[in-house]
């Protein structure tokens, strides 16, 4: 009975109707032969045998799919021709009714022994069925168990946890673990080199994770008292190196390495580094200061001539970042998050999410010689890193990514010619003015009729992708608010 082919036609069938009480199974277009509406039967049969002759209830047509309510469902509509003809060729050769009544009492009783056979039948086959129900949904799980095992024999287990095995490979492994036959040692030969090369990779990453911890909750604790103290310290709107940036330094690296191995930090290195912080403050801004100088040096418009530290200050100082495309004055460029030291994590591609990207650094990196700057990066290199203190550090090597941006120190240079300001204004000096511009530069040539009417901040951020300076025409630029009949100064 329990065989994927039909009994009659003997082919194999996606759909098997099961028929207990005959003893077979047939497929949809054999069921249809084999099973007929009573009044289809191939000749009349005594109504008397009805109740004895194999039958089902199934909607074996599309008609009688549409035609059977609900409640027609039960009903017995098609019977067994075979067992109808055997059966009313029997009770034909009978004459007498004593002999008819006692043949139909014997029928009825057999019967019911093959009604009651039939059911015992069809619980064992949902026994049968729902048993390799559960062995499929548990599979994974065997197999899972399984390959655990081996990885335990392995001496696996004694480095990770039982629960950090399960989850790594549910992870890493689930088009394994949903395989449809058991695990067995030959696929762990083929499998074997992947599953432990992927393993110690995981093995690695959750060491260096284990270190990020030690290091922020050490630093958080020892350093991050004093750091916020000479912070509240300073002067309204001083630029501060981060937290991040701090720990960069010569003196605190050596803190970071003791804390990430779970060491105990001697409290005179400590004491020593913290009193040094005033003074890294300071050097911090020198140091970052003469980096943008350097910039500004290298320029065109300032090659060979002297650039005092005053320079960073002026409107005509403008940045450019090659990177992201932003136009950046002093001292925003100093926290441009597209050269931060503690932020580089090394975004190879920018379809990577947050902890995509992070595990790209981390495999990077070794785990047992990773350095304490990659630390300081991993504990406290990317903005999303929740932490109560300044998470990103200052510029780490802007002239990779920043250049002095010429075209916008001309335009500026116009700007102020046209308002009879120094070349030397400062920037802030600019924004309090914040003058209109009516600009009909080639570089706003965009197709505004009669030029292009902004702010000065606004022209800073939409110039186009720099055109030859000897192209530029002329620059109208007025100080009066939008709509007003003012002559442009020239």
């Amino acid at each position: 009975m329990l065989t994927d082919y039909c009994h009659a036609c003997l082919g194999g069938s996606k759909t098997l109707f099961m028929y207990l009480e005959a003893r077979t199974q047939l497929c949809r277009q054999c069921s249809c032969e084999e099973f007929k509406r009573w009044n289809h039967l191939p000749k009349q049969i005594d109504e008397s045998l009805i109740d004895i002759i194999p039958a089902t209830c199934q909607s074996l047509t599309a008609k009688e799919r549409k035609e059977h309510t609900k409640a027609k469902r039960l009903e017995r509509t098609r019977f067994h021709v075979k067992t109808a003809l055997k059966l009313d060729e029997e009770l034909r050769k009978l004459r007498s009714k004593k002999q008819k009544a006692i043949w139909l009492t014997e029928k009825q009783a057999e019967w019911k022994e093959i009604e009651k056979h039939a059911i015992a039948c069809e619980r064992y086959i949902q026994y049968q069925a729902q048993k390799q129900k559960e062995w499929k949904r548990n599979l994974p799980y065997r197999r899972e168990d399984s390959i655990q095992e081996k990885l335990i024999e392995g001496g696996w287990g004694d480095e990770l946890p039982p629960e950090y095995l399960s989850l790594f490979l549910r992870a890493e492994f689930w088009q394994l673990l949903r395989k449809s036959q058991e695990f067995t040692d030959q696929e762990w030969d083929q499998i074997k080199e992947n599953v432990i090369a992927k393993l110690q990779k995981r093995i690695a990453i959750r060491l260096l994770r284990q270190k990020r911890l030690r290091v922020i909750e050490q630093t958080r604790l020892l350093i991050g008292p004093t750091y916020k103290a000479h912070i509240l310290s300073q002067l309204p709107n001083t630029i501060i190196p981060s937290f991040g940036e701090l720990l960069m330094t010569q003196d605190f690296l050596p803190i970071v390495q003791s804390a990430s191995l779970g060491q105990n930090i001697p409290a005179a290195i400590l004491d020593a580094a913290l009193r040094k912080i005033p003074e890294i403050f300071t050097n911090w801004r020198r140091d970052v200061d003469e980096s943008l100088l350097d910039i500004v040096r290298q320029s065109s418009v300032y090659s060979g001539q002297e650039v005092p530290e005053a320079t960073l200050r002026y409107a005509t100082t403008i940045f450019h970042c090659t990177k992201c495309k932003s136009k950046l004055t002093y001292p925003a460029v100093i926290f441009h998050e597209c050269f931060m030291a503690c932020s580089q994590f090394h975004w190879t591609d920018d379809t990577l999410s947050y902890q995509q990207s992070e595990e790209v650094f981390l495999d990077s990196i070794n785990a047992n010689t990773v350095s304490a700057a990659n630390l300081v990066r991993l504990a406290y290199g990317s903005v999303a890193q929740r932490s109560p203190l300044p998470s990103v550090g200052s510029m780490s090597a802007p002239s990779e990514v920043l250049e002095f941006h010429t075209i916008a120190y001309h335009h500026t240079v116009a700007f102020l010619d046209s308002l009879g300001k120094e070349r030397t204004t400062s920037g802030n000096a600019l924004r309090k003015l914040n003058p209109y511009i009516k600009a009909l530069c080639e570089c706003y040539d965009d197709g505004w009729y009669g030029g292009k009417t902004l702010r000065w901040r606004e022209a800073v951020n939409q110039w186009l992708q720099a055109p030859q300076l000897w192209k530029l025409r002329r620059l109208l630029l007025t100080t009066g608010r939008r709509g007003d009949q003012e002559s442009p100064q020239t």
